[in-house]
């Protein structure tokens, strides 16, 4: 396997390379290989995997394991040596390519140092430029929302791009950032939302609880881990069924890999055996999750 992970660029048979990712993943997700293994699966299989739908699915697979799987004091230099590899491999594609894009996109997803921040905002601006990649208006809402997530921009930048793009999408995508701040305000604000606010459109919702979870925050989400389980319930009465399960979803505390954050979601689980069957169901998938989480964190040690 490590054999096979070093030399993941070699192999010209799509199915190899299939075959090669598929059974690391699934390692990695049982805690059976170090995500510091399957990082360097993906820093090689990068600038070498033809297939364009292949790059977006490591990448994803990826994020979740550097925000669930791995050692959190690793997190950072995982960040980094992505970051700085699909920095490369966007500037190496082919001007205008949809690897390009990926690149960019996975990018996003990972930046952290200022030079990459840097970049981001003069791709926002129009100071900095990539030969073919058009800056559309997603794009510009997920660098915008890199550059407000990790505090290089300042929240107002949210307000001044909805102004631009003052359409449904700005909306939620406003909804995302505004959620993401790394502000204990913010936090409290999209709370507050999800857990008080009936009059509120289902994607507004959607995106806000999407935003509120960021694994890089977790100071800033440490009081919401006990809250969760106190206003589960009210949330799952207050709102209909697809913007409570939203909640369910987003607002659970994955972030906090813990056996504290495991007897929490046990002990509620005991003791409400005839509550809500989707609230229950959440919990227990939740629970579920976290453990996996811990094995996978154990074998990254």
């Amino acid at each position: 396997m490590r054999n096979a992970i070093k030399n993941y660029g070699a192999f010209d048979d799509s199915l190899a390379r299939t075959l090669v990712w598929m059974s690391a993943w699934d390692m990695t997700r049982d805690g059976e290989l170090p995500v510091s293994d399957w990082v360097a699966l993906v820093t090689a299989a990068i600038d070498t995997e033809p297939e364009v739908s292949v790059v977006g699915v490591l990448l994803r697979y990826t994020k979740l394991a550097t925000d669930f799987y791995a050692n959190p004091l690793r997190r950072a230099s995982y960040y980094k040596s992505l970051a700085n590899a699909l920095y490369d491999a966007a500037h190496n594609a082919d001007p205008g390519s949809e690897h390009q894009l990926q690149f960019v996109r996975g990018l996003i997803s990972f930046a952290t140092e200022p030079s990459h921040l840097e970049w981001f905002a003069g791709l926002v601006e129009g100071t900095n430029h990539l030969e073919g990649l058009k800056i559309d208006v997603d794009l510009r809402w997920g660098l915008l929302t890199r550059l407000t997530t990790t505090g290089y921009w300042q929240p107002s930048r949210i307000d001044d791009e909805l102004a631009r793009d003052n359409t449904a999408f700005g909306a939620q995508s406003a909804a995302f950032a505004r959620a993401a701040v790394p502000t204990a305000e913010a936090k409290a604000a999209a709370w507050t939302l999800l857990t008080e606010t009936k009059d509120v459109a289902n994607s507004i919702y959607q995106y806000t609880a999407m935003g509120f979870r960021q694994p890089e925050q977790a100071a800033l989400l440490e009081p919401y881990v006990s809250q969760f389980f106190v206003d589960a319930e009210a949330v799952c009465e207050l709102h209909e069924h697809h913007m409570a399960e939203d909640f369910l979803l987003f607002a659970f505390p994955a972030v906090f890999v813990e056996e504290a954050t495991v007897e929490m979601a046990t002990e509620y689980l005991d003791t409400r055996a005839d509550g809500n069957v989707a609230l229950l169901r959440y919990v227990r998938e939740g629970r579920a999750n976290l453990i996996r989480a811990m094995r996978a964190r154990q074998a990254d040690l």
